[in-house]
């Protein structure tokens, strides 16, 4: 529709955009698929999530939380994929353009980066679409990674250090989470580093 092509409709598709962001914060989804399995807390006996406490022969693909985050996480990947091809093309400032743009960078390296640590190899989309789509193929660790670091370097660059609004994209969490993804291709195999 022409509503997003106008600033005010570009604005309210960032916006919208956060809200993948927001899964897996806080509730079970989190406590399960972050922190259980690890030192830092575990399940009672008995719990719904006791199969990711003990990493046990019940946890399998087929298990909802995880259909879940893929779900959520690609939806998230999509909506930004087609706001950054929107953006480019609407009636935003070019301050504007670029501070929006930046942020969908980071949104979709922010669930990318999620997706490949649970799943390794993965559907890397970086273009956006409308239309039903089958006939994805799953990219390598390692391009997946190098999308996410020219991603989080280009909304580094390009985002502003500090926001009117708590929660948006900074430089600086553009920044603190290239460093994480750092780190983490850092301590990895070798030849699957990216």
């Amino acid at each position: 529709s022409d509503f997003y092509k106008t600033e005010q409709g570009i604005l309210a598709a960032v916006d919208a955009t956060y809200a993948y962001m927001r899964f897996g914060v806080g509730g079970e989804f989190s406590n399960v698929l972050t922190e259980l399995g690890t030192d830092l807390i575990t399940g009672a006996e008995g719990a719904l999530s006791y199969p990711y406490n003990l990493y046990s022969a019940t946890l399998s693909p087929t298990e909802s939380k995880l259909y879940s985050l893929w779900e959520n996480h690609y939806k998230g990947i999509g909506t930004a994929n087609i706001g950054l091809e929107r953006i480019l093309n609407s009636e935003l400032s070019e301050s504007d353009k670029k501070q929006s743009y930046a942020e969908m960078l980071f949104i979709r390296a922010f669930l990318y980066f999620d997706l490949v640590q649970q799943f390794g190899r993965i559907p890397l989309v970086t273009k956006g679409s409308l239309e039903v789509r089958t006939d994805f193929k799953r990219a390598s660790v390692e391009e997946v990674y190098k999308q996410i670091i020219t991603d989080l370097r280009e909304c580094t660059a390009n985002l502003a250090p500090t926001t009117k609004e708590k929660g948006r994209a900074t430089s600086y969490a553009a920044a603190h989470l290239l460093a994480k993804v750092y780190l983490t291709r850092g301590s990895a195999v070798a030849d699957k580093r990216g």
